[in-house]
């Protein structure tokens, strides 16, 4: 799903709108990281420790 964010957010709303909408989005993300804090980390450590991921998302045509 592709958003084109010009489209879904105004440029023409007031300096207070703009910077409750900012402000709120700031706070949003702030506390789904502290929600989440824990998840992200161990999701971040599986990644790393991983032997079977990819580093890439390119097709390997090398069979050995």
């Amino acid at each position: 799903m592709k958003i084109n964010l010009h489209q879904l957010l105004s440029a023409e709303i007031s300096d207070e709108a703009a910077f409750h909408l900012v402000t709120f989005v700031r706070s949003l993300g702030l506390a789904l990281e502290s929600i989440y804090f824990d998840q992200m980390l161990h999701h971040l450590s599986m990644c790393e420790h991983d032997p079977f991921q990819s580093e890439s998302d390119e097709v390997n045509d090398n069979p050995f």
